[in-house]
């Protein structure tokens, strides 16, 4: 049973205590009898609220949840990125130095060419002095 109920029990009790056998309808009775059923609407006016109140609860208590697990989620892809981060960090490291050792490796090939350039062109001028003589 509700706790309304009780109170509108209670409230009866007192009301007829009150009133007692004076029934006669004179102003006393009906100022108690208006007196009653202002307590009772005041009784289901409280009841509605306080079931407002408790299901408001209940929400706060539903979004706070999520709230929460919004909250470790962020924690994890925070530290995901994080991860991420270092991952990029490390990778972008290894394309400068690759970067730097693909273009101390094409000095190199170039300076080989030229050598192997300047060694054609001399062995193409003793090839003509040997052709010349």
């Amino acid at each position: 049973m509700s706790i309304e109920y009780y109170y509108v029990n209670d409230l009866n009790k007192l009301y007829n205590a009150a009133v007692g056998n004076k029934t006669d309808g004179g102003e006393y009775h009906t100022a108690m009898m208006e007196a009653h059923d202002n307590l009772e609407e005041y009784i289901r006016n409280i009841e509605h609220w306080r079931d407002t109140a408790l299901q408001l609860s209940k929400n706060l208590g539903t979004e706070q949840n999520k709230i929460d697990n919004l909250e470790a989620d962020y924690i994890i892809s925070n530290r995901e990125l994080l991860v991420k981060q270092v991952e990029i960090d490390r990778l972008t490291a290894d394309n400068a130095r690759l970067t730097t050792e693909l273009a101390e490796l094409r000095t190199v090939l170039k300076s080989k060419e030229i050598i192997i350039d300047n060694q054609e062109k001399r062995i193409n001028e003793l090839a003509e002095r040997l052709l010349k003589k």
